[in-house]
């Protein structure tokens, strides 16, 4: 890499940068709706494995089962709630 790319990359707008991401997305969103957040996701996952064919690893997999039985609870919770209304 060469050093004027990395000064570059270190002085571009950000703002503009975060901009340009977010129209990106919206216009992605507007064409396939929520599938162009699950390909996305799915595409990082696989660029993971390439990099780490063991990822995710023990911890993750524990830590991301706790998170989605948590969220199922409060789901649960919500449903209850307004069931009762």
């Amino acid at each position: 890499m060469e050093r004027e790319h990395l000064e570059a990359f270190i002085q571009r707008d950000r703002a503009a940068v975060e901009r340009l991401k977010r129209e990106y997305w919206v216009e992605q969103f507007r064409q396939h709706g929520g599938l162009a957040t699950m390909r996305s996701g799915h595409l990082l996952f696989e660029h993971a494995r390439s990099l780490r064919p063991d990822f995710p690893g023990q911890r993750a997999r524990e830590a991301d089962l706790e998170h989605h039985v948590e969220l199922k609870r409060m789901l649960d919770r919500t449903a209850d709630a307004l069931s009762l209304s």
